[in-house]
């Protein structure tokens, strides 16, 4: 294998752990965002630019 090859295999790695990396932060960011739990913080959240007149 020459140097090259073994560079562009390396980064091929990198890219595709890179890839699946980024999906997995924001699929918990997303999960985290949509928990049911949380639909009442975020309802008042949202409510909040409302209530301050």
């Amino acid at each position: 294998m020459t140097p090259n090859a073994t560079l562009e295999h390396i980064g091929s790695i990198a890219r595709t752990v890179g890839m699946i990396y980024a999906i997995l932060v924001f699929t918990v960011a997303v999960a985290f965002a949509m928990w049911p739990s949380r639909k009442a913080e975020y309802e008042a959240i949202g409510r909040s630019p409302l209530d301050e007149e």
